[in-house]
């Protein structure tokens, strides 16, 4: 009886309502702090893309750069090897092409914007096609052409420098001179060593050039439209 009459007292109306404005207030209050945490997300990935931006450009005028130099030097490896394979003596231009044999340039980029997004999480890049492509550029690209342009690096340390040291004398303007012009080109081994640079640069090291600045590009082409920025 005494249930029963608490049950009439109750005013259920009225506390229908106030569990139902609970409910919304918890709702309102989740969703913004879903909103809020999403706009801070955004803020993050934005101010990462910029970042990112500026190092590719950076990355991009210096590979230009660099891949400049293997085609000059292929093709400073190509003329050695004709001026080898004739039968004209010896001349001071050869100066410049010995050079190539041991001219070699590292391949850098700066990877730190990149490895800062990539501790705060890849899945905050909101455009699946640019998280993908991000990913295959400094992870695959960038690291195909360190490793073609080490391979570079480790040919000219522990094969043609030794030699070169000994058998050819280097001038104060840093030029190579053959101690004896005629046993080295009948030897040929300079001959071999510019062939086997010169082909890896042409079939390797140039390609992943073209391939890596025209992947750079893409993304900087990506991160424009994520930004907003105006071309």
């Amino acid at each position: 009886m005494r249930i029963s009459n608490l049950l009439h007292a109750t005013n259920w109306r009225y506390a229908v309502g106030e569990l139902f404005l609970i409910v919304i207030g918890v709702s309102i209050a989740l969703a913004a702090t879903s909103w809020y945490e999403g706009q801070q997300d955004r803020k993050f990935e934005t101010e990462a893309l910029i970042e990112i931006r500026k190092a590719l450009q950076t990355d991009h005028q210096y590979l230009v750069e660099t891949q400049n130099f293997s085609q000059r030097r292929a093709d400073g490896l190509l003329s050695l090897l004709a001026y080898l394979e004739s039968d004209a003596p010896y001349s001071d231009e050869l100066r410049d092409y010995f050079g190539w044999v041991n001219g070699w340039r590292a391949v850098h980029f700066r990877a730190a914007p990149f490895e800062v997004f990539k501790e705060g999480g890849l899945n905050l890049v909101s455009n699946d096609a640019l998280r993908f492509k991000l990913i295959s550029l400094y992870e695959d690209d960038f690291e195909l052409l360190v490793n073609s342009s080490e391979n570079q690096r480790q040919f000219v340390v522990n094969q043609s420098l030794p030699y070169f040291l000994n058998n050819f004398r280097r001038t104060e303007s840093q030029e190579w001179v053959p101690h004896d012009y005629e046993s080295m080109k009948s030897m040929g081994h300079v001959a071999n060593m510019a062939r086997w640079q010169a082909f890896t640069i042409d079939v390797y090291l140039l390609p992943r050039y073209a391939r890596t600045l025209k992947a750079i590009e893409e993304v900087i082409s990506l991160i424009d439209r994520q930004i907003g920025v105006e071309n």
